[in-house]
């Protein structure tokens, strides 16, 4: 496993799979407690970047998250 820091486009740019590897899933969020908070937060970044000019936007740490591409 190696780490790096992305830019949230390196993750939704090309044609990209990833997986939670298995060891990961044990845990597990549940809607309410979590994607839902997760959802709002990254709502609200966005829409904050559609209403300011860029440069005077402070970049967002998202957390880290364990992924795994796949073929």
């Amino acid at each position: 496993m190696k780490s790096e820091t992305w830019d949230i486009r390196h993750v939704y740019q090309g044609r990209r799979l990833f997986a939670v590897p298995h060891y990961q899933r044990a845990y597990a969020w549940s809607r309410t407690d979590q994607w839902e908070a997760l959802w709002e937060d990254i709502k609200a970044k966005a829409e904050d970047r559609l209403a300011l000019d860029p440069k005077q936007i402070a970049p967002h740490f998202l957390g880290a998250t364990v992924v795994e591409q796949q073929p």
